[in-house]
Order: C-alpha cells, then sequence, then structure tokens
C-alpha cells in the first residue's frame, strides 16, 4: 500500500471515530433529561395558563365577575283593601276598622303613606296573621318601624293605607281618605261581612247616602233578599256589592242570605 492510500485510511478512520464519539455523547444527554433523579417520580407537567378575572360592567380587568340572582316577580294577590273608602273621613283618636276583602294566607304588615308621594309615615300593625282579613285602628298614631316600639302621633292630611305581604304577593293600596281633627264630622263606610252563616254585624245604621260594603267571605255563592231594598248577588271568596242607601227609604229594613234562610237575618236601619 502506498503511503497516499495509507492516509486516506487514517483520515476515514478519525471521521467514523469522532462521529460515534457524537452519536455517544447525544444519546445520553437525553436519557438524563428524561430519566428523573433518584428517588424522585417522574411528572410530565403542564404549564398552568394564566386566567385574568374580568370585570363586564367596568369594562376591565382586575375583579371577579359575580352572578346576581333576580328576585321572584311578585303576584296579585287578589285582596283589594275596602275601608278607608275614596273621600273617607276618619277622625284622630277614634277607633276606625281597616277591611281587606279576604284572607291573604301568608303574613303581612299594614303601614300608613303618603297620598301623593306614598312615602312611609309608619307601621300601623307590625303582622298580620295568614287568616286575617280586617283590623281596629285607633287612628291616633303609628310605629316608626317594624321592628321597635317607638310611635309618633299623626298629623290631619291625606293618606294611604299600605297592605305589605312578607312572600310571595304584591303590595295592596287603599283610595285616598283623610284623617280629620277629633271636632271634625266624620264620613265612614260600614261594612258588613257574611261567614259561616253569621252576618256581622247584625245591625247597622246609617244615615241616607251613606254605602254598605257587603263582603261574602264563603266558599259560595250567595244571595241577599229582602222585601224592601233590592236584592244582589255576592260570589264566593271575597266577593263584594256596595250597597247605596240613597235609593232606600228611611226606616228599619230586614235582609236575608239564601244559604242562611232565616236563622241569621240582618237589619239595615236608615235615617
Amino acid at each position: 500500500m502506498d503511503k497516499s492510500s495509507f492516509m486516506k485510511l487514517i483520515i476515514v478512520g478519525v471521521l467514523i471515530i469522532f462521529l460515534a464519539v457524537l452519536v455517544f455523547v447525544w444519546r445520553g444527554g437525553s436519557n438524563q433529561a428524561l430519566q428523573a433523579p433518584a428517588g424522585e417520580t417522574s411528572l410530565t407537567v403542564q404549564p398552568t395558563p394564566f386566567v385574568q378575572s374580568f370585570d363586564a360592567a367596568q369594562n376591565k380587568p382586575g375583579t371577579s365577575v359575580q352572578k346576581t340572582q333576580l328576585a321572584a316577580p311578585k303576584t296579585q294577590s287578589g285582596v283589594k283593601i275596602l275601608t278607608p273608602q275614596e273621600n273617607n273621613k276618619w277622625s284622630i283618636n277614634k277607633s276606625h276598622q281597616i277591611n281587606w276583602s279576604k284572607e291573604a294566607g301568608e303574613t303581612g304588615a299594614i303601614q300608613l303613606i303618603s297620598a301623593d308621594s306614598r312615602e312611609l309615615i309608619g307601621w300601623i300593625l307590625a303582622s298580620t296573621g295568614v287568616k286575617q282579613n280586617y283590623f281596629s285602628w285607633d287612628t291616633r298614631d303609628v310605629f316608626l318601624n317594624r321592628q321597635a316600639g317607638v310611635k309618633t302621633n299623626l298629623k290631619t292630611g291625606e293618606y294611604r293605607i299600605k297592605l305589605v305581604f312578607d312572600s310571595r304577593f304584591a303590595p295592596v293600596e287603599s283610595a285616598v281618605f283623610s284623617i280629620i281633627a277629633e271636632s271634625e264630622q266624620e264620613s265612614i263606610t260600614p261594612v258588613v261581612r257574611l261567614k259561616n252563616e253569621t252576618i256581622v254585624p247584625s245591625s247597622v245604621s246609617v244615615f241616607s247616602g251613606q254605602k254598605i260594603i257587603f263582603i261574602n267571605n264563603d266558599s259560595i255563592k250567595q244571595i241577599i233578599s229582602s222585601q224592601t231594598i233590592p236584592g244582589f248577588e255576592l260570589l264566593p271568596n271575597g266577593g263584594i256589592y256596595i250597597l247605596d242607601t240613597s235609593k232606600i227609604s228611611a226606616g228599619t229594613h230586614f235582609y236575608s242570605s239564601n244559604i242562611y234562610s232565616f236563622r241569621a237575618p240582618g237589619t239595615l236601619i236608615v235615617k
């Protein structure tokens, strides 16, 4: 073999050794990267993505988004405040009856509010019962809030009664009425209730022209009849009828319900 061929073989051999060393070093580094240190467990860790909160109302990042749960809308109870009636005049420091048409079936309270602005003046009764349909009020003062026993005296003026409920029903309001001084002439609207074969009150005395509200709190329709006053019907469960006495002659009149027969007659005295 000549000298030129021998040098070529040496160069080829050196290149082969160099490549082999490179392959060995590369494989060794890869295995070391994949193997965990002794005593530890190999894990594949995923990077945690950066999540930024967003305030939709302010249209900017930095605050957490909170969902607001809207309250369910209130439904109508079917309850009507019957007294005070429009233009009634109730004297301060005299007992008057706040009447509503039927039992609401849930608790509530009675408020006195301004006639025009409807701002709260005070609380007449802090809690009404589920089977309550009237309240006798002294028309003298109101509570400043529903919890405390502090009261304030009434002033003359125009007001409304507001019946509020604690659960599912929307509040109801009365017509505008007046609170007047004790020395002034009152104007009231009597209420007669029929329930459980009983007429309450059994006797009512009014001046000619006054109106009387009849309420049927039984679960069956009633027909009121009389020989001297016009008859009328009362629907069940809070049905009402307003009798105008201006068309009824002065004197004593008797009436009865068809389902009560003559066991509980009512008396109406018109002056």
